[in-house]
């Protein structure tokens, strides 16, 4: 829902932003004097993108594993290995080699 918000914001901006540049946007005793007519123009596109940022939220949400009831799963089996171990002292002789000062010309 945190994310919502701030989308419905957006889009509401880029609707009223579009109404100014097509010379549609009421102002004034417009908006008083036909209120339907400005909440048409401006709820309608409103709830049709609400809707499409909520489904795209959904699937998002989905897509992550935010409803899952069951313990997550690897495809690989997470652990510390032999290639870790050899990674790990070769990483550690380059550090030493670095921080002792000694060049190493290659």
């Amino acid at each position: 829902m945190l994310r919502f918000i701030p989308a419905a914001m957006q889009e509401l901006r880029a609707i009223v932003d579009g109404m100014r540049l097509r010379g549609v946007l009421p102002h004034g005793a417009a908006i008083m004097l036909h209120p339907m007519r400005t909440a048409e123009y401006i709820f309608v596109p409103l709830l049709a993108s609400t809707t499409r940022i909520s489904d795209d939220l959904a699937a998002s949400a989905l897509i992550r594993g935010l409803g899952i009831t069951s313990r997550p799963t690897s495809v690989v089996r997470l652990g510390f290995g032999p290639a870790d171990a050899v990674l790990l002292l070769v990483t550690a002789a380059v550090l030493a080699v670095r921080l002792s000062g000694w060049e190493v010309a290659l």
